[in-house]
């Protein structure tokens, strides 16, 4: 389920990734991100629970007032 939702909104995720505050900020290897979410959208879960924590923080910065 985890990653047909992510194969629907790969285009919302890699926003996340490209333009999310971890990128801007310089903390993360936005290349390597971007290859653990093509894998974890084809299927591959062993790059999953990084890369949805970075999700989650992503989200949970963009909420925040």
């Amino acid at each position: 389920m985890y990653q047909l939702g992510l194969r629907h909104n790969f285009g919302v995720a890699k926003e996340f990734i490209l333009d999310g505050y971890a990128s801007l900020a310089g903390i993360i290897d936005t290349d390597s991100v971007m290859e653990d979410l093509h894998a974890a959208a084809l299927g591959h879960t062993e790059e999953m629970w990084p890369l949805q924590h970075l999700l989650a923080a992503e989200a949970w910065c963009r909420g925040w007032p």
